[in-house]
């Protein structure tokens, strides 16, 4: 039998999606069969484990349905045990459903902001403008119109699409995950759909994704990282903002923002990282200018030096904070090393400051989140208002900013992750420690983040070795 590589449980412990060592990339759903030893296994088309644990739904009504030959009236007919329901009513309570599981911390408040912004936002007035008011509405040709009408709700007053060419393919690829997810999970274990349109590959059909559409997210260059972070620490929260409005969350945001671009977190795990997962440690490093500062030194009090133990003389500190983040979507966790203990410092002091001077009791303990509200203990800023924050930013800088050299896209919150990445890939380190530290395997990190300019390393395309080039012999070991 095989060797396993991976397996996790899924369906309340009912079921597992496994990964065989032949092929960690390719993912099985299998489940014992009640008084046997054997299993009912069904191979994934997902790629990612995640994904597949999402599609085991698929697979479990897929096991106990008959596939459908044809298109039916039969196929588009809500079954006699399904029963019927508003829309809008089962979609508000689909999310007061992850409501509760974000309160019992089985699902973050970004997991929960993307279905509202899918399925509340964007699914519900699809249904209102195609007359489609109950769940026995629904039928295998619901949503293959949804691609179409999508691009439509990208164009602005005048017509014109917005970002030039609307919605990209991979945002709508992931807006149709969520519908998935909305139907695998809610829908058809409620009884709401029949179980072989909920199954049938025609119901949902994603649209491909090329190479481009992978841009989103693009790495900040480092021209515009520079005008961004200099317009945030002198004007958006300088001196001049210290008395208005929000000047808190700007000096927050601020801080954050550095943190994210040097550990290359996701921003939803950043948002529950707690003063215990810091840590910091002297790795030292060596100065040339301190050795000949200590070496004159010695040198004028008529000390002998040591001529052994040179480089000791040009140790210098050198602080790194270790940081630990947790998965937002598995809650594995992982350690990212960054330069930021002056970060962490001057922002833990500021927090203290100026919960003083307003009058909030800010106690602050190795369980406290790092960027809680001292007027809302226990609590940070929701994720959205993280976005808003960004785009307030944006806006005013954006016409100064070139953007990717790669990509037309602008620049988003979770660009900073991406800036972290391609700058150490362009820093030549190691490609394992950068996939280990930003979580995820190598695969993925290609797939989606590797996209460097060649001119930036190249000297090193362009080298060649001088001299005559020496000879070799080549001989059998035996």
């Amino acid at each position: 039998m095989p060797k396993i590589h991976s397996k996790t449980k899924v369906l309340s412990g009912r079921a597992e999606v496994i990964a065989y060592e032949r092929d960690p990339s390719t993912f099985y759903y299998r489940e014992l069969i009640t008084g046997t030893k054997s299993y009912r296994t069904r191979k994934l088309t997902a790629s990612t484990a995640e994904a597949a644990q999402l599609e085991a739904v698929d697979a479990y009504s897929a096991l106990r349905v008959a596939p459908i030959e044809a298109h039916t009236a039969a196929a588009t007919t809500p079954s006699t045990t399904t029963s019927a329901r508003g829309v809008k009513k089962v979609i508000q309570d689909y999310l007061k459903h992850l409501s509760s599981q974000v309160r019992a911390k089985q699902i973050s408040d970004g997991t929960y902001d993307v279905a509202e912004a899918v399925i509340y936002k964007l699914v519900l007035p699809f249904f209102e403008e195609n007359r489609i008011t109950k769940t026995s509405d629904i039928h295998i040709d619901t949503f293959q119109n949804y691609v179409v009408w999508r691009q439509s709700t990208a164009k602005g007053r005048h017509g014109v699409l917005k970002n030039g060419e609307g919605v990209t393919a991979l945002t709508l690829s992931k807006e149709l995950q969520q519908i998935k997810k909305w139907v695998s999970h809610y829908l058809l274990p409620h009884k709401l759909i029949k179980a072989e349109i909920a199954t049938d590959k025609r119901f949902i059909v994603y649209p491909r994704v090329r190479a481009e559409d992978l841009l989103a997210n693009p790495a900040i260059n480092a021209d515009d990282w520079e005008n961004i972070i200099n317009y945030v620490r002198k004007e958006w929260r300088g001196d001049a903002a210290k008395y208005r409005k929000g000047y808190w969350s700007r000096t927050m945001f601020w801080n954050w923002m550095l943190v994210s671009k040097n550990t290359g977190a996701r921003p939803e795990e950043l948002l529950k990282l707690r003063w215990k997962d810091i840590e910091y440690e002297d790795i030292g490093r060596f100065s040339k200018t301190a050795q000949k500062e200590r070496i004159q030194e010695l040198m004028s009090k008529n000390i002998p030096i040591d001529e052994d133990n040179l480089d000791e003389l040009g140790q210098v500190s050198n602080e790194v904070a270790h940081v630990v983040l947790r998965s937002s979507k598995t809650g594995a966790p992982r350690i990212s090393s960054c330069n930021c203990v002056y970060v962490f410092e001057r922002w833990l002091k500021f927090q203290q400051n100026w919960s003083k001077e307003n009058g909030y009791t800010y106690e602050v303990s190795p369980n406290s989140l790092v960027w809680e509200c001292p007027y809302n203990q226990g609590k940070t800023l929701t994720y959205s208002r993280y976005k808003q924050l960004w785009i307030e930013i944006r806006d005013v800088i954006g016409k100064k900013l070139k953007g990717h050299v790669f990509s037309d896209e602008p620049y988003t919150i979770y660009s900073m992750r991406s800036t972290f990445i391609e700058d150490s890939l362009l820093a030549g380190k190691d490609i394992f420690l950068i996939a280990k530290a930003a979580g995820h395997d190598v695969k993925t990190l290609m797939k989606h983040y590797e996209r460097i300019d060649p001119r930036k390393r190249s000297r090193e395309m362009t080298s060649y070795e001088m001299g005559a080039k020496p000879k070799t012999v080549r001989r059998s070991a035996i």
